[in-house]
């Protein structure tokens, strides 16, 4: 019977981390629709638009570039 008792709290515990979770989503889109009003941002960019790729192209370049400045910095 113990087991029950462990397995409800764990349950419990899961359901409460789960809820505050969509809680907080809830509450970060409300904010990001409103910063999308404000700055007037038409539609958010999905993976097959172009400035999605360039997007992640400039990520990709700041991860290489990066620790590549850090390195020339070490050596000087």
């Amino acid at each position: 019977m113990h087991d029950l008792g462990c397995a409800t709290t764990s349950t419990m515990r899961l359901e409460t981390a789960r809820r505050h979770a969509q809680e907080t989503y809830d509450k970060d889109l409300v904010v990001v629709q409103e910063l999308e009003l404000k700055l007037e941002i038409p539609s958010r960019w999905k993976p097959g638009d172009v400035e999605w790729q360039n997007a992640g192209c400039l990520v990709a370049q700041r991860k290489y570039q990066h620790p590549v400045t850090h390195q020339t910095g070490l050596v000087q």
